[in-house]
């Protein structure tokens, strides 16, 4: 269809095009910063979850299931529809605690703890990595389609096609998505970008699919009624009237719900990059919307696909199989890059999710506990970008391992079962307040189990990895354990049948383990308490009493956390995000603090490095370093107790009411201090308009005065001007009018040179006749003359007759010749003449003063080419190039230089000058060059300015090329440039309009 060239080219153009796209969105202008906020931004870039399984295997789910393909995207709209409420409480939790993935947020519900934190990061890296496979085959597959009429098998940009697109998806996730180490600072840029991709890959399916609809077809009546009548005989078409399995269908249902809120690169676009709740409430209808104008033409492909392409076609890509096997290139480059969109958008957010929590997690967990790589804190971003490189690598080893098994074919379905495994923790921990880390863990490790035996080893072992007869007959002989029928329980399908006994096993163990093992710790159900205040939008700081003791030395603990970040971060980036904190405090370092500033600084520190290395990690490395003392964690226990005491509330009254009057403070503080800005402001504008009139008054009348004399001044310049040029005008006519003087008073040396010749023959032929006639008379007066004197004197007589008739002859036509070229080189008429023989008779003109040279001219010119234009143009044009090729090419003596510059080289006087001249779409080529010594850079700059000329102490006027360039453009109408494909010597490349007679 295309070249593999051409497909690369598209590749880059994209890219290039998504960078920009990128670093507008990084950037401050308004513009950017209006699209950057906007809700319809924000939503446009979760359509991420659109990925080439939307794309491509949507269509090859409706051409054999029917309708069941939009069970999925029903179930995630109605997630937005209907429970955006859970979906804002997430954003707080996120907001509070600066969670930075989905495992950050769930750990962060149980106490922080870092071991369930790694079980789900290890969950994700497990149940994503494979789904990664699934783009990287997409990509892969539909470039070897789009290639494949045109690249060679065997090509070695093919073979490695696959390495290529891994590179270049580690380069996009790095840019992106890993370039700063703090993952909580949002990233603008890319989410920008999402939303374009989002919207070119809405676009190129639907422009598609209304191509292939109405113009392929005559609309979706046309591709129904065609469907309908092979129903009848055509067993393929059955399931478009077939209603879905119930189980199937509501199956596909919860994956849809599924998708939307555990999917890690969901969870990032969705929650992690929300920065405002608000958001969330344009969200709930546009991206349904954009769901259902996705999924609008999947039906109407689907069926022209089944119509049009020959039976066993892949599904997956009747979209690009269509507009390939019609010869539609442009529509097939359009499609295969809203593919490429769809694809590279999941691999990018993904694999940078996936590393965000392994290094959080998995990586910075070893580090503190082995010694001898704690070293390693400081380069915590590189550890970032070699783990994304290699998520990426180890999901194209398992493409290339697992290729087209039934693994692959299911292998997203299987992920999102997976994924559901982090519901009941994530929901549960919610809304349950006895959900504790105990029943999580079960939970977690229960489901994973069942997900793992009742999913993954099915699709392993009907792929052939090996040989088992386990589904057939079950562990051990007992069926009631067959991974696809647990418990005699039958289910249409098998993804059904797995995602219904993991959550049992995994919801049954949540509770049960929950109710079994309470948390008793006062400081585990005092953080379930504020985490759930936070979810239901009651946020509770450090309370603030103007009666508590500042007795804590601040510089004290400014050193230790000054130590203590630089384990993580250089130097100067500890020191400002201290600072930033420090600021955020409100702390000066020559005051003394209270034990809740301190606890205000303990959270503020703690939240802070979280965006580092995640909440759990951040928890466990606060309490390393001891920043309270015992004495000062009673100190705190005493201060609430007091508190509470006093107070004669409850806890939870009085952080309601504390609460309540924070919030009307902050109400009251913002609103005050929107007044004090906007009365600055004002008075800001009041002095700016007065000190603006003032200097405009002045302004205008120094302009004025300043205008008056600049027209003055420009009047005379204007008057000099004009004079000078009339004065350069005629000198330059008269120095042209000059050279053409010059030009024809060298012809008329040649033209006598050149006569000499003949005519010096002619005059020896008579006077030897003479010399004859006067033997023969002295004879006849003698009477000797005889009959073989006179034979003698005939014969000599015809014999100089005929030297002279034909000298005589040359000599006439020498004269023709040279006059002609005289009068045309000092006429400006247009006529009708031959080339080849004109440019003979300049040559023939030039030969005298060429005679001492060593010089070969050759000619190629179509001897039949005659034309109308100006002789007399094309002879002052190719006389002045000879010349100075003669005297500055080849150091040519007796003649004066043009401007020519050589380039060093020794001084050539033998050589050779090519002229070539065609006609072609009555335009004459004339193709000037020799090989002698060329120009510098100097001299290639400047050939063509007047009066340029390196041997102006030689004579030279360096008039020479400026005429020619004038002769071309002016009189002829035509181009001349410097041919710089030549690697010695110089050339002109010229062309100008004719009237071709003949000739080609």
């Amino acid at each position: 269809m295309i070249s593999i060239w051409f497909a690369f080219i598209l590749l880059f153009v994209y890219g290039l095009c998504q960078y920009l796209i990128a670093l507008w969105g990084e950037s401050q202008s308004k513009t950017a910063k209006k699209v950057k906020s906007s809700a319809t931004t924000y939503t446009l870039s979760l359509a991420v979850y659109c990925t080439s399984w939307t794309y491509y295997g949507n269509i090859n789910q409706a051409s054999s299931q029917g309708f069941h393909h939009i069970a999925l995207f029903l179930g995630s709209s109605l997630v937005f529809i209907l429970f955006t409420p859970l979906l804002k409480k997430m954003v707080r939790i996120k907001q509070a605690y600066h969670s930075t993935s989905i495992a950050d947020f769930i750990s962060t519900r149980y106490f922080n703890s870092q071991y369930l934190a790694a079980l789900v990061s290890l969950l994700c890296l497990v149940g994503i990595t494979p789904y990664i496979s699934i783009q990287l085959k997409s990509i892969i597959t539909t470039f070897n389609l789009l290639i494949s009429s045109n690249a060679p098998q065997q090509s070695f940009l093919i073979s490695q096609l696959d390495i290529i697109i891994v590179l270049l998806m580690t380069l996009f996730t790095i840019v992106f998505g890993v370039r700063r180490l703090d993952p909580t600072e949002r990233h603008p840029g890319m989410m920008v970008a999402l939303a374009a991709e989002s919207l070119f890959k809405l676009l190129a399916l639907l422009i598609s699919g209304f191509i292939i609809c109405f113009i392929l077809f005559n609309g979706f009546t046309d591709i129904i009624d065609t469907v309908n009548h092979r129903i009848e005989f055509d067993p393929r078409f059955v399931v478009f009237s077939q209603t879905p399995a119930v189980s199937a269908w509501f199956a596909s249902m919860f994956l849809g719900v599924i998708g939307v809120i555990a999917l890690p690169r969901q969870f990032h676009v969705g929650i992690v990059e929300c920065g405002d709740e608000k958001l969330l409430d344009r969200a709930k209808w546009m991206f349904p919307l954009y769901l259902l104008l996705i999924n609008m033409m999947v039906l109407p492909i689907a069926m022209a696909g089944l119509l049009l392409l020959p039976e066993g076609s892949r599904g997956d890509l009747t979209l690009l199989q269509m507009p390939v096997l019609q010869q539609q290139a442009g529509i097939a480059a359009m499609v295969f890059l809203g593919g490429f969109a769809a694809s590279t958008g999941m691999i990018m957010v993904s694999a940078m999710t996936l590393s965000t929590m392994a290094t959080n997690h998995l990586v910075v967990p070893l580090i503190e506990m082995t010694p001898r790589l704690r070293f390693l804190r400081r380069y915590l971003l590189y550890i970032r970008w070699v783990i994304v490189t290699a998520i990426l690598f180890l999901s194209l080893f398992y493409y290339r391992v697992i290729g087209d098994s039934d693994v692959m074919v299911k292998i997203g379905a299987i992920s999102f079962v997976a994924m559901a495994q982090l519901l009941p923790a994530m929901i549960g921990g919610l809304a349950w307040k006895k959900g504790n880390l105990y029943g999580a863990m079960a939970g977690l490790i229960g489901g994973s189990i069942i997900w793992l035996y009742t999913s993954m080893l099915p699709s392993v072992i009907r792929s052939g990895w090996f040989k088992s007869d386990l589904l057939s007959e079950g562990p051990f002989g007992i069926s009631w354990l067959k991974p696809d029928q647990l418990l005699g329980l039958d289910i249409t399908s098998n993804i059904g049948h797995s995602l219904f006994w993991s959550l049992l096993v995994n919801i049954t163990l949540y509770i049960l383990v929950s109710e079994w093992r309470k948390i008793t710790d006062k400081e585990q159900l005092d953080h379930t308490s504020k985490f759930l205040s936070i979810a239901d939008g009651r946020k509770s700081d450090a309370l603030k009493s103007p009666n508590l003791l500042a007795n804590i030395d601040i510089n004290d603990k400014y050193q230790l956390l000054l130590l203590f970040l630089k384990r993580y971060l250089a130097d100067d980036k500890a020191e400002q995000k201290l600072a930033l904190c420090w600021y955020r405090c409100g702390f000066n370092h020559d005051e003394p603090i209270n034990i809740l500033q301190l606890s205000q600084l303990r959270t503020t520190i703690t939240n802070m490095l979280a965006g580092l290395i995640g909440m759990a990690a951040a928890n466990r490395a606060i309490k390393s370093i001891s920043l309270m003392s015992d004495y000062e964690h009673k100190l705190l226990a005493d201060c609430y107790t007091d508190l509470l005491a006093k107070s004669q509330v409850s806890p939870d009254e009085l952080l309601e009411k504390v609460d309540f009057y924070q919030e009307k403070q902050q109400l009251l503080e913002n609103h005050a201090h929107l007044q004090d800005n906007a009365i600055t402001e004002l008075k800001r504008e009041k002095e700016e308009t007065l000190q603006a009139q003032n200097a405009l008054k002045g302004l205008n009348e120094e302009l004025e005065m300043r205008v008056t004399n600049r027209t003055k001044e420009l009047t005379t310049a204007n008057n000099e001007l004009t004079h000078a040029m009339s004065e350069l005008t005629n000198t330059q006519k008269q120095l042209v009018e000059a050279d053409k003087m010059a030009s024809l008073g060298a012809l008329v040396a040649g033209v006598a040179h050149e006569i000499n010749t003949p005519v010096g023959v002619v005059l020896t032929a008579i006077t030897s006749l003479d010399r004859e006639q006067k033997k023969l008379a002295a004879l006849f007066k003698q009477s000797k003359l005889s009959k073989q004197d006179m034979d003698r004197f005939f014969a000599h007589t015809n014999e100089s007759v005929d030297i002279s008739l034909r000298n005589i002859d040359r000599a006439t036509n020498l004269i023709d010749s040279f006059k002609q070229v005289a009068v045309d080189q000092t006429s400006e008429k247009c006529r009708l003449f031959n080339v080849s023989d004109y440019i003979d008779n300049i040559l023939l003109s030039l030969k005298p003063r060429l005679r001492q040279t060593n010089q070969q001219i050759h000619v190629e010119c179509d001897s039949n080419l005659t034309i109308k234009s100006y002789p007399g143009a094309l002879s002052q044009m190719l006389t002045n190039l000879i010349i100075n090729s003669v005297v500055h090419g080849f150091e040519g003596k007796g003649f004066e230089g043009k401007g020519f510059e050589g380039k060093g080289l020794a001084d050539k006087t033998q050589g050779n000058i090519y002229i070539a001249a065609k006609l072609k779409h009555q335009m004459l080529y004339l193709d000037y060059r020799d090989d002698g010594k060329g120009l510098c850079d100097n001299g290639l700059g400047n050939i063509f300015e007047p009066f340029y000329t390196t041997k102006r102490g030689a004579g030279g006027s360096g008039l020479g090329a400026h005429i020619i360039y004038n002769i071309v453009t002016q009189q002829l109408g035509g181009e001349i440039s410097i041919d710089e494909k030549l690697s010695q010597g110089l050339g002109f490349n010229i062309h100008f309009p004719v009237t071709g007679a003949g000739g080609s």
